[in-house]
């Protein structure tokens, strides 16, 4: 089989459009939403040690969630989701933040924002613990940084697979369960599903499993909050991450990818289900063309009857 390093190779930008699906079960709280956000990402220099990008968080949406909780989640998180809507990096290959270039600006909008939580926090406790948190992280470059390398964005662009040669197979031992509870070591394979020559295109796709047994002893460690609700020995969880990326071969521009992550731990009391969706901006459209002009131009060659169809996915 063929290896094919996945890096980006050339500037551009677009714009993109991430759908997250969620859904858990703590025991009897059930929680469902979907949310839209839209983002215009820019790739401005490209060297041996990464590339220098911006990226800009345009408009955020919460299409559906079955319970108000979400919705004041939502608009908490809103006011910190301004330090970071703005973002200029430099970033390796696989989509590590080597360097913030705005720190100054991220800064001087948290001053900004705490002095309006600050008006606020007479009226709340856990307002003024929370501007006491957040003061904490902003006062570290390191932990800043830490909370750009888990945007959601970056998360779901690059994944395993930019900065790899496809095919491969590696551990990933910095990893917890999908329900955020316990370290667990995950075994990540990747391979090349198809080639679209026509499109210049690759697919790209990725499996990640636990590293290691989830026997009883991840059991209590993971799960022990809920074992008065469930029966630790009898349930056998299941967990996965499936990713599929489509890319452009040759400038290796994301066109668009899809992350699942499952967490089943007990199919009706305890699980979480997590899913991506990412698309950049008119490719499915162009897809759908460039799958008709193809098709008529065979029509138009062929002196079969038959008429020649091509599954680009």
């Amino acid at each position: 089989m063929n290896r094919l390093n996945i890096s980006i190779n050339e500037k551009f930008q677009a714009q993109y459009t991430l759908f997250i699906e969620m859904e858990s079960m703590l025991v009897n709280a059930l929680m469902k939403s979907k949310t839209e956000i839209r983002y215009d990402f820019s790739v401005l220099n490209i060297d041996m040690e990464g590339f220098e990008c911006r990226l800009v968080q345009l408009d955020i949406f919460i299409q559906e969630a079955n319970n108000n909780l979400i919705h004041e989640v939502a608009e908490l998180t809103g006011a910190f989701n301004r330090m970071f809507n703005e973002l200029h990096l430099k970033l390796d290959h696989t989509g590590k933040v080597i360097k913030v270039l705005n720190m100054e600006l991220i800064l001087s909008k948290w001053q900004q924002t705490k002095q309006l939580m600050q008006q606020a926090a007479n009226k709340s406790d856990d307002l003024k613990d929370l501007i006491a948190l957040s003061d904490s992280m902003f006062a570290s470059p390191e932990k800043i940084t830490q909370a750009i390398q888990a945007n959601e964005f970056l998360q779901v662009y690059f994944g395993y697979v930019y900065g790899n040669e496809v095919p491969f197979s590696k551990s990933d031992t910095n990893r917890t369960n999908f329900l955020n509870t316990s370290y667990l070591p995950f075994k990540v394979s990747s391979t090349i599903d198809q080639e679209i020559n026509g499109l210049n295109n690759v697919k790209v796709v990725t499996n990640s499993v636990p590293y290691i047994t989830l026997d009883m002893s991840f059991k209590k460690n993971a799960y022990k909050t809920f074992e008065d609700k469930i029966d630790l020995k009898s349930i056998k969880p299941e967990i996965t991450e499936d990713a599929i990326h489509s890319i452009d071969a040759k400038t290796g521009k994301l066109l668009s990818t899809t992350v699942l992550k499952k967490e089943i731990a007990e199919e009706q009391k305890l699980y979480v289900i997590n899913k991506y969706t990412m698309v950049i901006d008119a490719y499915e459209n162009k897809v759908d063309q460039l799958k008709d002009e193809t098709v008529k131009s065979s029509e138009n060659v062929s002196t079969q009857e038959h008429k020649s169809r091509f599954k680009f996915f």
